[in-house]
């Protein structure tokens, strides 16, 4: 499992609805394809931790683990290049928890590279 740890101003936002990633990952985790894999992450559970002094309290988010990342990809390739194949393969899985997304009535937006 992950723990993502939300900022105090982060958490503060979930809360008032104005960033609403704790929402998105419940409505994703409530809603089941028939047992196959759905391209996105499963919200396992849900905590708040403690501040330190003026330090707000943080929203952390328990998810599933994912073994590898693009970085990982690059990484492994000897001339910095991700063969098209591989390249094709992670697209494929972007595209299909876009899909997943949109089922759900979840726009993506935040598309960028890094």
């Amino acid at each position: 499992m992950a723990i993502k740890i939300l900022t105090g101003y982060a958490t503060v936002l979930n809360r008032e609805h104005k960033l609403r990633e704790l929402e998105v990952l419940q409505r994703l985790s409530s809603v089941t394809l028939n047992g196959s894999y759905d391209h996105c992450a499963s919200l396992l559970t849900q905590f708040v931790y403690p501040g330190i002094d003026d330090d707000k309290e943080h929203l952390c988010l328990v998810t599933e683990l994912y073994s590898s990342s693009i970085q990982d990809a690059l990484e492994a390739q000897q001339g910095g290049f991700i063969p098209v194949p591989t390249v094709k393969r992670i697209f494929r899985h972007v595209l299909l928890g876009i899909a997943r997304l949109h089922k759900c009535g979840i726009v993506h937006t935040g598309m960028f590279a890094l």
